[in-house]
């Protein structure tokens, strides 16, 4: 049987797994939305954001803002 300090350590190297997989799918999808928007509307979102922004704020304003950023 394990003992209380063996679960606990379990437990914790489990979460760490899983939130490195949760982060790692995150800029996957971020990077897959971006791949997939056109240079003007990268360039409006980037105007829009600032240079210092993240995939995932670029990836969340395309897909809040979609219809427009596709019209262009």
């Amino acid at each position: 049987m394990m003992n209380r300090i063996s679960k606990t350590a379990l437990a914790a190297i489990t979460a760490i797994i899983l939130i490195g997989f949760l982060v790692n799918n995150r800029k996957d999808y971020s990077s897959d939305v971006i791949s997939q928007i056109n240079e003007k509307a990268k360039a409006s979102i980037m105007y829009k954001l600032g240079p210092d922004a993240t995939d995932t704020e670029i990836a969340r304003e395309y897909l809040t803002n979609k219809d427009f950023y596709d019209a262009q």
